[in-house]
């Protein structure tokens, strides 16, 4: 076996969609690098809502770029610098009902969403072990942390 260098950027992308809304979010290792306990953090590279079942130009609604934001308005687009932290979504930061109602469409979609599994809560827990600080996205999506 033979290392390499890694030549692309580390992230990873998620998405989903509905037959009326669709989200997605890019997000990797910071551009610059930092001299911080939260250095390996990850932060938004980009962040889209559009309205079909799949993403075309055309049905973009939002999307967000680092930390500015486009919001459709009408044929144009009405932007909202630094709108968001790098290492936050705009599901869960940017909320104004007449001007972006799909976020808040999105983001209560995907809270009301359950996911089930064993988690162990005893002393001996591993989510009770010592570790790396880390910061936690706060979108609803990522609530429980890393």
């Amino acid at each position: 076996m033979q290392g390499t260098v890694r030549r692309d950027p580390v992230r990873l992308r998620l998405g989903l969609a509905g037959d009326d809304f669709g989200y997605a979010i890019d997000f990797g290792l910071p551009r610059q690098p930092v001299t911080s306990a939260f250095a390996l953090d990850p932060e938004v590279k980009r962040e889209a809502v559009w309205a079909a079942p799949l993403l075309r130009p055309s049905e973009l609604l939002t999307d967000r770029s680092g930390t500015a934001l486009r919001i459709r308005d009408g044929r144009s687009w009405l932007a909202v610098p630094d709108a968001v932290h790098p290492f936050d979504s705009m599901l869960s930061e940017y909320t104004d009902p007449q001007r972006a109602p799909e976020l808040l469409t999105v983001r209560e979609r995907i809270r009301s969403w359950r996911f089930y599994d064993h988690l162990r809560t005893d002393a001996d827990a591993p989510a009770r072990r010592a570790q790396i600080d880390t910061r936690a996205l706060s979108s609803p999506c990522f609530r429980s942390g890393w």
